[in-house]
């Protein structure tokens, strides 16, 4: 790892530990780099976040634009379960704020 041991805590546990962990990932930053937040999750015995909750959480951290959307990939397409369905926790999401006007 190229963290300083301060920032360890900065990395992401592998896949394989994560059943109640999701990480939230900036689409454009280096993979390396894209982290915001992680989240534990509960909502569903085999880990997950209600859609909802997890777009909001986003949209704050995102500066509160609430027009963004979720996506497993960096360059994916909107997640378009509803609000209250369980987002899996065996990936990763990116939020993506649309462009000003497009």
């Amino acid at each position: 790892s190229s963290l300083p041991i301060e920032y360890s805590f900065l990395q992401s546990p592998p896949i394989s530990s994560r059943k109640n962990l999701v990480n939230f990932r900036h689409p454009t930053y280096p993979p390396e780099n894209s982290l915001l937040f992680s989240l534990y999750v509960w909502d569903h015995a085999d880990g997950g976040i209600d859609h909802g909750l997890a777009h909001n959480a986003c949209a704050i951290i995102a500066d509160n634009h609430f027009e963004g959307y979720l996506s497993r990939t960096c360059n994916g397409e909107p997640i378009t379960a509803p609000w209250d369905d369980v987002l899996p926790a065996d990936h990763d999401y990116y939020f993506h704020v649309p462009w000003p006007g497009g």
